[in-house]
């Protein structure tokens, strides 16, 4: 999800489109990201979907693009990156990441026997963030330069740029451990704002029981020792047993984020919540 003036704009990982909605949360537009003919009931089917995870903006040489990217939680279907000119939505660019991807199992020391899960993606003024949800093989962030990625998504060679991996052990609930579902930069650049959920699987590609989610900080500075705050989302004095899959800022003032946040339902339904966030 990704918010900008009076739109919200929101992808999903069983859909070939990106969705275009107005400050009330109705549809307003459609854009096709991947081929829509497959299409059973409105979702695309497991085996098939293009498993689109997350999007964030990402300015290039004066012009706001959103950047789409797959999972790469299974081979040459999910392994995809869109570049769209946010002002047009004219996709300008559209690449398999999967070279990049096997870069980062290889850093991290992830098996060839598990997958790489890409579940959140944050860019500052000089970096891209990627966020790799760890059910099996462990949470990590992915820390490579907004330039380099660029010029990687933009080349027709697969010259794979420098990136560097962080370890995060992140909380547990009810016996689920939280896996990162989604990340935004926060205002000042100086901290990822993520939201990890609590599923119950022990692998990348099956779906599981939803005990909750939390929404944390990771200061920049903080990446090398994988230091977070985080805290258990709730609703009415609950926890909201939800799986969060993204979230945006919609305002920022002193100490309070209101951030839109989209749920994934695992049925074909979602949900879009508006959180406030008082910073202590």
């Amino acid at each position: 999800i990704f918010y900008q003036g009076s739109s919200i704009f929101i992808v999903g990982d069983d859909s070939p489109l990106l969705f275009i909605l107005d400050d009330t949360g109705q549809v307003t537009n459609e854009k096709k990201l991947s081929a829509i003919d497959s299409m059973v009931n409105g979702r695309t089917p497991k085996r098939i979907k293009a498993d689109y995870e997350c999007m964030e903006i990402i300015e290039y040489e004066g012009t706001d693009f959103l950047l789409v990217l797959s999972s790469g939680s299974t081979k040459k279907t999910r392994d995809t990156a869109v570049l769209i000119k946010l002002q047009t939505r004219e996709i300008i660019a559209k690449k398999t990441l999967r070279p990049l991807y096997e870069k980062i199992k290889e850093t991290s020391g992830i098996s060839q026997n598990d997958e790489i899960n890409i579940e959140g993606l944050a860019v500052s003024d000089s970096h891209a963030y990627l966020l790799h949800r760890g059910n099996i093989s462990g949470n990590l962030v992915v820390s490579l330069t907004k330039e380099s990625l660029l010029k990687y998504l933009l080349s027709q060679d697969d010259h794979i740029p420098e990136l560097n991996t962080y370890p995060f052990l992140l909380p547990d609930y009810q016996g689920s451990k939280a896996g990162f579902s989604g990340a935004c930069m926060m205002p000042d650049n100086n901290g990822i704002l993520f939201t990890a959920s609590l599923e119950d699987t022990d692998n990348v590609y099956d779906d599981g029981q939803i005990r909750g989610s939390y929404i944390g900080i990771i200061p920049i500075s903080g990446l090398l020792d994988g230091k977070y705050s985080a805290k258990l989302v709730h609703s009415e004095g609950k926890v909201l047993t939800k799986k969060l899959e993204g979230l945006t800022i919609k305002s920022a003032d002193k100490n309070k984020l209101v951030i839109l946040s989209v749920s994934d339902n695992d049925n074909g339904t979602s949900d879009l919540f508006e959180l406030s966030i008082i910073l202590k």
